[in-house]
């Protein structure tokens, strides 16, 4: 909510996106978007994942599974170093994939 404030205000007409993972369908989830007057944008079943984080994700996570982990702090770092690691050109090409995707 404070991200919201910062860069919506007071602007009614902006919409929470998220996709249709059970952890977002569930009812307590729902509940709360509705007691604090969120408009969520709807969703289509099974369609293709069109948020360039999830690719980030998966980059991320196949770097951290390569480096031992063994405290919290190893993994803190880790996944510092690899999201520092991520090039401009690389999200600059996750970016412009969008359009085809669209």
């Amino acid at each position: 909510m404070p991200t919201r404030d910062i860069f919506f205000g007071e602007e009614p007409d902006w919409m929470y996106q998220q996709d249709n993972a059970p952890c977002h369908r569930a009812k307590s989830v729902t509940e709360w978007f509705k007691q604090n007057n969120i408009n969520v944008l709807q969703w289509p079943a099974r369609s293709p994942d069109l948020n360039p984080i999830e690719n980030v994700w998966t980059v991320l996570d196949r770097k951290l599974t390569k480096e031992p982990v063994t405290s919290a702090e190893d993994l803190r770092e880790n996944l510092k170093q690899s999201f520092n690691g991520l090039t401009v050109e690389y999200c600059r090409k996750l970016f412009d994939s969008m359009k085809k995707k669209m």
